[in-house]
């Protein structure tokens, strides 16, 4: 997420399936708790001054770097064998190596679409028993799901949070919206009647120049986002239509309004298009600030804002990390999941140097930790929009093995949807309902 290369792989992680899994064995400190201090290690192998080395396969240097080298000041010890693995080969390095009987690493990453396709695998330490003992009501329910292998226990926890609403331009929302005020703007546009409305007028006062958004792949991230359904539903059938016919239908409803501009997600052109004087509204996750918005707009400073549709949030990505129950390491890896995201010098590391904040909730009973006045957003401060707004109401639907293939239909569908303006929801439901049937032949689409 420190690129667009990074945002790429956060929202396409349609050709991944990856799952950072870190576990704990026996030690002096396994009965501690799982947020303990670096102090409490002293007895553990991380701390003992015996020599460790953790393996690692990632891609994210902005992250692993950092964060390592924090760890090893204050566990000298502790070596990292890093194995750069781009991210879309990740989970066929992670399925070749199980075919092959050949050792994962101590640590795994996972980005989200596939994540349920790997919690599904019996690989990872169940991180609710001793003495790990993380509990639910430690984490934010928008992580909590993502969190879930298929039995309810967790094995992984999120690197970061994601909550993301919709970022805007203040000039053209006053122009075409008649405010550029966030709470103002988020009781206009509260639902999708008065955001199609807006749309039509944008489209009639630019005299067909301007666009609410630029793509519908970020529109497509928040319908679904803000319509958090579990895929599989009660009966076990593959729900294609419980947890997506929705959000088809008003992808279509908004495309028919002329709210949605036909550039393609990631592309060149709508990279400009933040730059531009055409498009109003971006959906945006809280990385979309640093590496969507800012790099591709460097002289919108003071120009742009953020708002949520009646004040719902939505998840938008996030990466995973957990430990191989297999590991040689598995105290260490754990002890360095647990810097990352449940330490304060971690959690202090990790928001410093990668902007990630994490999913464990007691850093955020001090406002300071979350608080973002940001001159770029007009002043707004945007952590505690961000944050303390919308994070806490956040929900995620529960992870299944079948998410990664829904989502490229969906993908698949949606651009049709945008191609072809006869194309109804009717036959994009349509079409998807029969895609999934022919990717998953064995399992019942609904």
């Amino acid at each position: 997420m420190k690129n667009m290369t990074r945002a790429l792989s956060m929202m396409l992680t349609v050709t991944m399936a990856l799952v950072c899994f870190t576990g704990c064995g026996n030690s002096d400190t396994a009965g501690k708790p799982a947020a303990g201090t670096a102090a409490d290690a002293a007895s553990s192998p991380a701390g003992s001054g015996e020599k460790v080395t953790l393996t690692y396969w990632g891609w994210d240097s902005n992250f692993y770097k950092p964060v390592m080298e924090a760890f090893k000041k204050e566990r000298s010890n502790v070596e990292f064998e890093v194995t750069e693995v781009a991210s879309g080969d990740y989970v066929t390095k992670l399925q070749q190596s199980l075919a092959s009987g050949t050792n994962l690493p101590d640590i795994l990453c996972s980005e989200l679409n596939y994540r349920g396709q790997m919690l599904a695998i019996d690989m990872w330490e169940d991180l609710t028993k001793a003495p790990y003992n993380l509990k639910d009501d430690m984490f934010f329910e928008a992580s909590l799901n993502v969190m879930k292998n298929p039995e309810g226990k967790i094995v992984c926890v999120d690197e970061t949070v994601c909550p993301s609403a919709i970022a805007y331009k203040r000039d053209l929302a006053k122009e075409y919206l008649g405010s550029d005020d966030p709470d103002e703007l988020s009781k206009r546009l509260s639902d999708l009647d008065s955001i199609c409305k807006a749309a039509k007028q944008v489209r009639e006062k630019s005299g067909g120049k301007a666009f609410l958004f630029a793509s519908m792949g970020g529109v497509m991230e928040w319908l679904r986002g803000t319509n958090p359904v579990t895929l599989v539903n009660e009966a076990g059938a593959v729900d294609f239509s419980g947890k997506y016919k929705r959000v088809i239908e008003n992808a279509c409803l908004l495309r028919d309004a002329g709210a949605i501009d036909v550039l393609e997600q990631w592309s060149a052109q709508e990279n400009a298009a933040y730059a531009d004087s055409s498009h109003i509204l971006f959906p945006a996750a809280n990385w979309s600030l640093e590496f969507s918005i800012k790099p591709n707009a460097p002289k919108g400073s003071g120009n742009w804002g953020m708002f949520a549709p009646g004040g719902t949030g939505y998840s938008w990505g996030g990466t995973a990390l957990g430990v191989n129950k297999d590991g040689a390491n598995k105290e260490t890896a754990w002890e360095f999941i647990r810097f990352c995201t449940m330490e304060d010098a971690g959690i202090k590391t990790m928001k410093e140097k990668c902007d990630y904040y994490t999913a464990y909730k007691k850093p955020y009973e001090d406002k300071n930790y979350t608080s973002k006045k940001d001159e770029y957003f007009g002043g707004q401060d945007i952590g505690a929009f961000l944050y303390q707004n919308l994070l806490p109401g956040i929900k995620t639907a529960k992870a299944t093995k079948y998410d990664g293939v829904a989502y490229e239909v969906l993908v698949l569908v949606l651009n049709n949807v945008i191609a072809d303006k006869s194309f109804t929801a009717e036959q994009a439901l349509g079409q998807a309902l029969e895609e999934m049937q022919n990717r998953l032949p064995d399992e019942k689409i609904v």
